[in-house]
């Protein structure tokens, strides 16, 4: 796997607002967001990539636009899946190297990749970055915390209920998509494929069914969440498709 295959072109407008309104840069003094958006380069993935490593550390903060990155551990191990909007590499841009991850870009992603010399001097000029960093930080925090319990608490069936109740919205016209395909689904949870076939199966009765080979069903969200143990301020309303490819 090569390290850093990209093409480097114009933001479009999307992108361009995406990045905007990502949480890092949302809530920042204007002078600040426009500082670091000056400076934010773009990555196109054109094929798999390794943006950073423990051996290769970051020395930038990325933000995902579109696509897929996954954040590796020790002997590739798949611990987590960036979502669009995230920032991942805080650690690292921020001087803990013993703590880096490797993260993995997929193709057809785009990043917006910022200089370390750039976040550093912005956390300089604007304690607002700085605490917008903190918040980011603890969310990955939370996210692991949430993961460490589930893996020890739940079973897989359990496991892919909370999963799906946290990361469903409410669809638009064609459905959602799970952000991940099945494998790394799995990967993610901590199971087998098979397993993850068997645990769509038993939440067939919680409000869950399949949609056709790659598509699942959420039928009845307030069944999921309470099957889950969730509250119901997790539920969204509606009843979303999710599809992984």
């Amino acid at each position: 796997m090569s390290h850093l295959a990209q093409v480097t072109i114009g933001w479009s407008v999307a992108e361009r607002q995406t990045l905007g309104r990502s949480p890092l840069l949302a809530d920042l003094k204007t002078s600040t967001a426009d500082h670091l958006l000056a400076h934010a380069e773009r990555l196109g993935i054109v094929r798999p990539t390794l943006l950073f490593s423990p051996d290769s550390p970051s020395q930038a903060l990325h933000i995902l636009i579109k696509g897929e990155v996954r954040l590796l551990g020790p002997d590739g191990l798949f611990l987590d899946l960036v979502q669009p909007g995230q920032s991942f590499g805080e650690t690292a841009v921020l001087g803990a190297h013993a703590l880096a991850l490797a993260a993995q870009a997929q193709t057809g992603a785009v990043i917006a990749r910022l200089p370390r010399a750039v976040v550093l001097e912005a956390i300089e000029r604007d304690c607002g970055f700085a605490l917008a960093l903190m918040r980011a930080l603890a969310a990955w925090c939370e996210s692991h915390r949430q993961d460490i319990h589930d893996l020890r608490r739940l079973n897989p069936s359990e496991r892919l209920a909370r999963f799906l109740v946290r990361n469903s919205h409410a669809p638009g016209r064609q459905g959602q998509r799970l952000p991940m395909r099945k494998r790394a689904l799995a990967e993610r949870l901590g199971m087998t494929p098979e397993s993850l076939a068997r645990a769509i199966t038993r939440l067939a009765e919680h409000g869950v069914k399949r949609a056709g080979e790659n598509r699942i069903a959420i039928t009845d969200r307030a069944a999921l969440c309470r099957y889950a143990g969730l509250p119901p301020s997790a539920e969204s309303g509606d009843a979303p498709h999710a599809q992984a490819a």
